[in-house]
């Protein structure tokens, strides 16, 4: 037996503006009329609509007149309200335009033709209440066919044993934009209005609202509330044109604004989306001194969690997406992007006060709008692809940053103040991890700001633009920060790949190429520390510099000094060479001891010890062994002969030390 109930219970107002395919069987079609609250089976009079029953949802019959209100024979699409060949030949709905709310749903058995108007017989299964129809409301006639009738009694497919769909799946229909009356598609006309009620609409029932191609105009903001679900027509490439959906946002606040529904207090949250639509703004003329629009963000997502944005297209804002606590002391969490696109002007995403992960996956933003050079060379000097500030547990998949100034930028946020008493906690960027991240053509790959900071990247590519810009790729700032990168690739630079500055920061390095970088590859300020697990590719003239602590596998040169407790050898020289795991050091010296010295030679450590070590080696002139210590706090290796003697003169010495440095 078929299973019988309304395909679907989110009531819009009007699918006249639909385009109607009478052969597809599952083809949603409206016409509108007049009520007349007369209820004798006669014509009811052009454009009029009548029921059999006083009490409307007791009437067994629909009389609709064969003409619509605005003269239109439609008796073809009423005669074939009954082409089906099961008992059930679809579903009427009437619906008061403009008020939802208001609506009669029957299931429809057969079709009558007295001249004039068609008797559509069947019975009421669905109403807004008993009787919502006054005289003169002007209502739409919409109608669902069903399937014909299977032998079964099911829809059968042409497999041994189909699956069962009821007759709601096949008559599954979705809220349009459209069905919403007069919404304008050409862009000419703002629609916030009309579409801010539809996002409403749909928000209350946790349903997906579609857009269809072309331009929508928006000169206000749209309050984005939970369980509304907004389906653009795709994502859009380069081209501006009528094959895709266009939200053009013709003022300069915010486009899309969440409503708050954070759990931070211990509240529920439901999901929100927006799929396949594409973004952009009204900016300046392209030319000389070309300055973008100081607009707000296209979709601000505040206090809220559980939203999705995915394949979307911001072709030329000033500013994409911010996520961020509102000023009661929400913060916003669990915020999937997925295949972000664009040319953000000023900036592309600003996330801070997010407490719950976030997964971002090909993001990718590029010069869509403009090539011309007005346009990126303001973008590269003064813009910023992604910039966080709080913000715990972030694991981001794929991202490609072209021609901006700063791809990724990580800032400390401030304590807020709370109206009534307490903080809404700053901090900065905590357990960020990502898989592959390319800043390509960019003035700065990675500026980290703030303390504490901690990232893990499986690759980072960086490649400065063109004139090579005079700052390192990669920066670190703040203080107590972990970086770790699995493989990094640093491209253009005048002075440097990595430079670290306050104290107590640790990058770590698995493998490192370079290509056109001068200066020095690798700085470690005092304070701070780079870790390198294998030796870098260099082309810089100098790869390591700073007055911090910089890990390689490889032995390094270090300038040594030698003497003499018993006074400065003549002539001597020393080579001196260590490598660095952690605090674990090894050195490698070689002395010729020149003349005039006694007592134990002394050379001078690469760093200060924490712990005293020991070392030995041969005099290769005497064939004798030789001894090496350092005393905790020690800044000098002592080394001596086999019985403590001075080694002797112009003697040349071989040995290893291998202590634990602070």
């Amino acid at each position: 037996m078929l299973e019988i109930r309304p395909a679907n219970t989110l009531t819009v107002p009007s699918f006249a503006s639909r385009t109607v395919n009478l052969d597809v069987d599952l083809g949603a079609l409206a016409i509108r009329y007049v009520f007349s609250t007369t209820i004798t089976d006669s014509d009811p009079g052009n454009g009029k609509l009548r029921l059999s029953a006083t009490q409307q949802d007791a009437a067994l019959t629909i009389r609709a007149d064969t003409l619509d209100i605005n003269g239109v024979d439609v008796s073809g699409i009423l005669d074939a309200f009954d082409d089906s060949t099961n008992p059930v030949k679809g579903f009427a709905r009437l619906y008061a335009v403009g008020d939802p709310t208001k609506w009669l749903t029957f299931e429809a058995s057969s079709v009558a033709s007295p001249a004039g108007y068609r008797n559509i017989t069947g019975s009421n299964i669905a109403a807004s209440e008993t009787s919502p129809f006054e005289d003169g409301d002007t209502v739409l006639l919409s109608f669902q066919p069903t399937g014909d009738a299977g032998a079964s009694g099911v829809f059968e497919a042409p497999i041994a044993s189909p699956a069962i769909r009821t007759t709601e799946s096949k008559l599954w229909d979705r809220a349009d934009i459209r069905d919403w009356d007069g919404v304008d598609l050409t862009g000419a006309n703002d629609e916030a209005a009309t579409v801010q009620s539809a996002v409403t609409a749909v928000g209350a029932e946790g349903k997906p609202l579609h857009f269809p191609a072309n331009t929508i105009a928006l000169d206000s903001p749209i309050t984005w509330p939970s369980g509304a679900h907004i389906v653009g027509s795709g994502q859009a490439g380069r081209e501006l044109n009528g094959t895709f959906t266009y939200f053009h946002i013709t003022h300069g606040g915010v486009g899309f604004i969440t409503t708050a529904e954070s759990i931070s207090d211990g509240g529920g949250s439901t999901n929100r989306s927006i799929k396949g639509v594409n973004f952009r703004r009204t900016q300046p003329a392209i030319g000389p001194g070309f300055v973008p629009a100081a607009h707000d963000f296209d979709i601000d997502i505040q206090g809220a969690y559980d939203v999705n944005v995915e394949d979307v297209m911001f072709l030329n804002s000033s500013r994409a997406i911010r996520l961020k606590g509102t000023a009661n002391g929400l913060g916003s969490g669990r915020v999937t992007l997925n295949n972000i696109k664009g040319q953000p002007l000023v900036q592309g995403i600003e996330a801070t006060n997010v407490y719950d992960t976030c997964m971002w996956d090909e993001i990718h933003f590029w010069p869509f709008w403009s090539f011309d050079p007005d346009v990126t060379s303001w973008v590269n000097a003064n813009s910023e692809a992604i910039k966080l500030g709080r913000f715990d547990n972030a694991d981001f998949g794929r991202i490609f940053i072209y021609g901006m100034g700063t791809s990724l930028v990580a800032y400390e946020q401030a304590d807020v103040a709370l109206p009534g008493g307490g903080v809404m906690p700053g901090g900065g960027v905590n357990l960020l991890r990502a898989g592959s991240f390319y800043s390509d053509g960019c003035t700065t790959g990675l500026l980290t700001l703030s303390d504490n900071t901690t990232m893990h990247f499986d690759r980072f590519i960086h490649a400065g633009q063109v004139p090579t810009p005079a700052v390192e790729g990669l920066r670190m700032f703040g203080d107590g920060g972990r970086i770790h990168i699995n493989d990094l690739i640093c491209f253009r630079s005048t002075v440097g790949a990595v430079r670290l500055e306050g104290t107590g920061n640790l990058m770590t390095i698995g493998n490192s190429e370079s290509l056109s970088i001068g200066g020095t590859e690798f700085i470690a300020q005092a304070g701070n520390r780079i870790r390198l697990l294998s030796k870098p590719a260099t082309t810089a003239p100098t790869a390591y510099g700073g007055g911090g602590i910089i890990e390689t596998p490889e032995m390094r040169t270090y300038a040594a000094t030698i003497s003499s407790t018993g006074g400065a050898p003549s002539g001597a020289t020393i080579n001196a060479s260590y490598t660095r795991r952690g605090n674990w050091t090894t050195v490698r010296l070689l002395i010729t001891t020149g003349t005039g010295g006694s007592g134990a030679i002394t050379v001078t450590a690469p760093f200060t010890a924490s712990v005293g070590g020991s070392g030995s080696g041969k005099n290769n002139s005497s064939l004798g062994m030789v001894g090496a210590a350092i005393s905790a706090g020690g800044t000098s290796f002592f080394i001596n002969g086999p019985t403590g003697a001075y080694p002797g003169d112009s003697q040349t010495i071989t040995l290893t030390v291998e202590y634990e440095a602070v």
